[in-house]
């Protein structure tokens, strides 16, 4: 997954009100519980699982609100300007 999408998943995880946050972390805790690491059988498989926790993690630690440095990330990525600049020159 590239890194534009992770920031875009990230950011919109921070549009939904706390309590549909809350059911995405569940739903991460489950899938996280469910994996027995001894079943791992390919190197794709323990990105998958690393990159999910590092999903959850993220969303233990800024369950709130976005860092100011996603948003301006974000916002450079998709729309190719810095936060706070105008979109358009007119």
């Amino acid at each position: 997954m590239p890194v534009e999408h992770a920031q875009v998943l990230v950011l919109l995880f921070h549009t939904v009100s706390l309590m549909p946050k809350k059911v995405i972390m569940m739903e991460t805790v489950n899938a996280l519980v469910s994996q027995k690491l001894d079943q791992v059988k390919s190197l794709a498989q323990l990105k998958g699982l690393a990159r999910l926790l590092m999903f959850f993690d993220y969303f233990l630690r800024q369950l709130y609100e976005p860092t100011t440095s996603l948003v301006s990330l974000v916002e450079y990525n998709l729309f190719g300007v810095k936060a706070g600049s105008p979109i358009m020159d007119r």
